[in-house]
C-alpha cells in the first residue's frame, strides 16, 4: 500500500515561538530585514518589516528588539505575538553600531523611568 501523508501539525506558541527565535538569531547575525505578522495585546494584526537588533529574555517573556518601518522607531516586540516571520534577503544599515548603541540606550531609558 502506499504510504499515507503526516497529518498536518499545528504549532503550540511555545514551539512557534522558539522556531522564531531561531529565525530572528539568523537575522541578526546577518543584519537582514524581516517581515513579520504581530498580533498586539488587544489581538489587532499588524504586518511589519523590522530590522531586528537584538533578543531580550526576561523570566515570562521575550521581546525581538527592532527597529519598524512601519512606526520609524524602535520597538520591541513579544515573540509570543509574533504568528509568521519571514527573513528577506535585503540588508538593513547598522550605522557602524551606532543603530544598536541608539537602542541600547533607550532600553536603559526605559528600565529608569519604570
Amino acid at each position: 500500500p502506499a504510504p499515507r501523508a503526516a497529518a498536518p501539525v499545528e504549532a503550540d506558541k511555545a514551539t512557534l515561538g522558539k522556531v522564531v527565535q531561531l529565525s530572528e538569531f539568523a537575522a541578526i547575525r546577518e543584519t537582514l530585514k524581516v517581515r513579520i505578522a504581530y498580533r498586539d495585546a488587544q489581538g489587532d494584526p499588524s504586518e511589519r518589516t523590522v530590522w531586528p537588533l537584538a533578543m531580550a529574555y526576561y523570566v515570562n517573556v521575550t521581546l525581538l528588539g527592532a527597529w519598524c518601518e512601519l512606526r520609524q522607531d524602535f520597538r520591541n516586540f513579544r515573540v509570543e505575538r509574533i504568528t509568521a516571520s519571514t527573513i528577506t534577503e535585503e540588508r538593513f544599515p547598522t550605522e557602524g553600531g551606532r543603530l544598536m548603541e541608539r537602542w541600547f540606550a533607550l532600553q536603559g531609558q526605559h528600565l529608569s523611568a519604570g
